[in-house]
């Protein structure tokens, strides 16, 4: 996935999918148009559950959007997280979490929990968007689905 990036008075932001034009004096990032000073603070953020940023899986993937799944109130105390690889090959299976544009993608896509895997923090990049806490109840379905633990 390519992402397109504004530079502005320095600040690098990670862009949406929307070409739609922000209005003077703000910025797009994943979740919308924001002030410098909003978008500044939600880049220099640190690492979350949900959070989609590109990871350096290794080979053959190289570097890919993934979804952080590993609990934010321990991110801070490991040296690795666990993420789930962002594709745009959509299979339909009940292992897939759709993602779109409110997300932060540019293209609709699925974050695949049939990949799971854990990578080191220094090999995570900016973030990119998010998903919400209401979809936590989807990618527990789709993570035990994955894993033949649903009952």
């Amino acid at each position: 996935m390519s992402v397109r990036v504004a530079v502005a008075v320095g600040l690098v932001v990670a862009m949406g999918c929307s070409d739609d034009p922000c209005p003077d004096g703000t910025v797009r990032v994943a979740d919308g148009c924001k002030t410098m000073t909003d978008a500044s603070s939600s880049l220099e953020r640190g690492v979350a559950w949900g959070d989609i940023r590109p990871v350096a899986l290794g080979k053959p993937d190289k570097t890919r959007p993934a979804l952080v799944l590993t609990r934010s109130s321990a991110i801070d105390y490991l040296n690795a997280l666990t993420v789930a690889p962002i594709t745009r090959a959509i299979r339909g299976v009940p292992s897939e979490i759709v993602l779109d544009v409110e997300h932060g993608m540019k293209e609709r896509c699925v974050a695949n929990l049939h990949a799971v895997q854990t990578v080191s923090k220094d090999r995570m990049g900016r973030y990119l968007g998010s998903v919400g806490h209401d979809r936590k109840r989807d990618i527990r379905e789709a993570l035990l689905f994955s894993l033949e633990l649903d009952l």
